[in-house]
This record gives C-alpha cells, sequence and structure tokens, in this order.
C-alpha cells in the first residue's frame, strides 16, 4: 500500500514536472516570437504584445499592397466623417483662407499597390500651389461659392454614406454645373481612408 502510493506520488510530481516544463517552454517560445514582431514593428511593444491589425500597419505606412485583407477592412470600417461632411468643413475653411486645412479634408498618404499598378492619394505641392494660387488672386470668394451651389446640388441620398455606415472605400458625386459658358456635369469623387474619414480625392474649385 505504502509503495503503491510513493509510485503514484512519483508519477504524479513527474508528470507536474513535465506540465511545468511544456508550460515554460509555451512561454517562452510566445515571448521571443511576439518580441521579433515587436522588432520588426509588427506588434505592440507593451504586455500582451498584441499584434497590429491590418488597419493598424496601413495607418503607419507598412502595407503598400492593397491586399485583399486590407480592401475588406477598409470596406468594414465605420464611417466616422461623411463625404457631405467633408465638403462642408473644405468650404468653410476656404471661407477661413486656411489652406493647410483645406488640405486636410483631401486623401493624404495613402500610397498602395493593386493589380500591378501603384495608387498614391497624397496631396501633391501642385494642389497646395494650386489652392494658394487662388487666394493670392482673391478667388477664394468665388471658389466657396462654386462649392456651396455643388453642395446644394449634389442627391446626397442615391448614393448615401451616413455615419458608422460600411461597405464601400470610394464614391463619386455627379451634379450640373457650368463649364466655359456651357451647362455639363461636374463630379467630386471621395475616398474613404484608414480611419474612417471620407476625403476628396484633390483639391476642389
Amino acid at each position: 500500500m505504502i509503495l503503491k502510493f510513493l509510485r503514484n506520488k512519483k508519477f504524479a510530481i513527474i508528470l507536474v514536472l513535465i506540465i511545468l516544463i511544456l508550460i515554460i517552454y509555451a512561454g517562452y517560445t510566445w515571448h521571443k516570437d511576439r518580441m521579433n514582431l515587436v522588432e520588426i514593428g509588427l506588434a505592440k511593444p507593451n504586455f500582451p504584445f498584441r499584434k497590429y491589425s491590418v488597419l493598424e500597419l496601413a495607418r503607419q505606412g507598412k502595407i503598400t499592397d492593397y491586399t485583399p485583407e486590407l480592401e475588406a477592412a477598409v470596406k468594414n470600417l465605420p464611417t466616422r466623417t461623411t463625404p457631405k461632411e467633408t465638403l462642408e468643413n473644405y468650404i468653410q475653411t476656404l471661407k477661413n483662407e486656411e489652406i493647410e486645412n483645406a488640405l486636410d479634408c483631401c486623401i493624404r498618404k495613402e500610397l498602395y499597390h493593386k493589380d500591378g499598378f501603384e495608387y498614391s492619394y497624397e496631396i501633391k505641392e501642385s494642389e497646395k500651389f494650386y489652392l494658394s494660387k487662388i487666394k493670392k488672386e482673391g478667388k477664394l470668394v468665388e471658389a466657396t461659392k462654386c462649392l456651396e451651389e455643388a453642395l446644394s446640388k449634389i442627391s446626397w441620398d442615391i448614393e448615401r454614406i451616413e455615419k458608422n455606415s460600411t461597405g464601400k472605400t470610394s464614391i463619386y458625386y455627379r451634379y450640373s454645373c457650368i463649364s466655359n459658358g456651357r451647362s455639363t456635369t461636374c463630379i467630386i469623387g471621395f475616398v474613404k481612408d484608414f480611419y474612417g474619414d471620407w476625403r476628396m480625392d484633390k483639391a476642389y474649385y
């Protein structure tokens, strides 16, 4: 009876030691793997060293290929600022003659590759020059009037984007306008960024 108890106790101790060794090894392996991810910038540097999501990596500029996974993540990202709000903000910043803030309503620093082509939504110096030029020429008032007319003519309900809505990454709104003295159709485009804000795809006037 005593011998059997000792044998069982010895077996139990060995089993516990094996389990502890496996736990320690698994913990060491996990920690080493996470530290490798932290070192290359793919995980947060603080415990529990969570891996960055595909959107977080895109926001940091660590993803330059517009993969199906990233596209799905942007589609499922709830809208934070709607296209209509962006256009309203753009108009207000032009009224205030705040060129930098106006450019902030446009897509910035989103460079990616898709189907062998390179796409860039980074605001170029030419757009900053363009807005600075019309400001210098005293045309900002004229610009805001044209944009306010566009704001009133766009049928926002046809392609409705609301707060927290998902499912789209880009959208274009058409409205009637006058160009070179002729009635035509103008277009304003918006792209959803990696934060859920819809931004204009370029500076408009």
